[in-house]
């Protein structure tokens, strides 16, 4: 198992919602032209619509952290 620091997770988190026909979700790092925003985690419409419980919404968004805080993620 890997550990990660809470130090390594990001205070604050965009999450935004794109319209798409393909259920996924995305982590972002800011681009170098603004490297002080925040990071998003994108969640797509279809992905939301399949989702039933709080506790799966939970679980998405918890891996895309995750995916933040290892530098597992997709630049902009």
């Amino acid at each position: 198992l890997s550990f990660f620091s809470t130090d390594s997770i990001p205070a604050q988190v965009v999450l935004e919602v794109v319209d798409s026909s393909e259920a996924n979700a995305y982590a972002i790092r800011p681009s170098f032209e603004v490297p002080y925003a925040p990071p998003k985690i994108l969640l797509s419409s279809k992905l939301l619509s399949l989702i039933q419980t709080e506790s799966e919404l939970a679980f998405v968004i918890s891996h895309e952290m995750v995916h933040l805080s290892e530098n597992h993620f997709t630049p902009a």
